[in-house]
């Protein structure tokens, strides 16, 4: 478990308007090029879901977490019956099960970054 809570507090507090993400994903588009239409995806981290629905729109099962309630709810609201969001602590020791899984891929887009300090990635 991450020991510092402060990254979660702190991520929590964001807006959705103001969840970064990329425009540009080169090696994510070159990554989802690779699997196989209908490959069931865990997007760790989605934020507002943009990736995620990304990945849907192209046939692919997709869910997507992230700690952010505001992101979440923003992200509730393009979900479809190949695409769900939660509200899910990847840090977290009690981490629970995790609808659709297992997955064929998991998609961390910009996660890695911000999950606890240098000590704890």
């Amino acid at each position: 478990m991450v020991k510092s809570l402060d990254h979660v507090k702190n991520w929590q507090g964001f807006t959705a308007e103001s969840i970064p993400t990329k425009s540009s994903t080169p090696a994510l588009d070159t990554f989802i090029q690779q699997l196989e239409s209908g490959s069931r995806v865990l997007d760790c981290g989605c934020g507002c879901g943009a990736i995620s629905r990304q990945m849907a729109s192209l046939g692919f099962s997709v869910v997507g977490i992230d700690i952010n309630p505001n992101a979440i709810q923003h992200a509730q609201a393009f979900a479809h019956e190949r695409l769900c969001f939660s509200l899910t602590n990847i840090a977290s020791d009690d981490l629970p099960a995790i609808g659709g899984a297992p997955f064929d891929a998991v998609v961390c887009q910009l996660l890695i970054s911000i999950v606890g300090g240098i000590t704890d990635r």
